[in-house]
């Protein structure tokens, strides 16, 4: 799964750095669905972890300064 999403990543990248206005992806990434309460719930925990990241990172900037 994770080869997967580092592919769909240096996709996009690579468009963004070329400056297309529109992404392409394959047809079978573009067919697939994620049900609402598994994204609500996926989401849910990449924000706390971003949190705890943010809270890390601003720790060390502070100690630092």
């Amino acid at each position: 799964m994770a080869t997967l999403v580092a592919t769909i990543v240096l996709l996009v990248a690579i468009q963004m750095l070329v400056g297309r206005s529109r992404f392409w992806l394959p047809q079978f990434i573009l067919v697939r669905s994620v049900e609402h309460n598994k994204l609500q719930k996926g989401t849910g925990r990449l924000r706390n972890t971003a949190r705890r990241i943010d809270s890390v990172l601003i720790g060390v900037k502070k100690r630092s300064s």
